[in-house]
């Protein structure tokens, strides 16, 4: 999780996340405990927040679900991510830790470019702009494939 290339990254996750949900809550808790995991892995994923692949391997360890169940080629939007995790309770709450990194780090990253020339908000400067408006104007990937990220990233 500490290199620089994206698939890396995202197959480690995998690897990671698999291993977590399948061998259970007493590996989960080790993990946790005794070697601070989830805490490393906050540090080290925090700066792949905009690369779609990571959300559902994130949401599949908070919520015990095995990512090979998981088809990445959907689109990535809300309406998916509600169908795989709409009925799943919450299994590994330590999982969060990672979840809640990867949105501060997002978070601060929009908000120290939002004065960037290229910045979608630059558009409303009398108004406050709507999600609607940003989210048509900001590209993204339009699913969770990886190859379609590897792809958005080389253009």
């Amino acid at each position: 999780m500490a290199e620089d290339d994206p698939a890396i990254v995202i197959y480690g996750c995998k690897i990671a996340a698999r291993l977590l949900v399948t061998q259970g809550s007493s590996y989960t808790a080790k993990f946790a405990s005794k070697t601070g995991g989830f805490w490393i892995m906050a540090h080290r994923l925090k700066h792949w927040w905009d690369i779609p692949t990571i959300w559902p391997i994130c949401f599949c360890m908070l919520f015990g679900r095995d990512v090979a169940e998981i088809d990445f080629e959907r689109t990535f939007d809300f309406a998916s991510l509600i169908d795989i995790f709409g009925k799943s309770s919450v299994a590994y709450p330590d999982a969060l830790h990672v979840i809640t990194a990867l949105l501060q780090h997002g978070l601060r990253d929009i908000l120290k470019h939002q004065d960037h020339p290229d910045s979608p908000a630059t558009d409303h400067v009398d108004k406050f702009p709507s999600i609607s408006d940003m989210v048509d104007t900001r590209p993204r990937a339009k699913s969770m494939s990886l190859a379609d990220e590897l792809v958005s990233r080389s253009e």
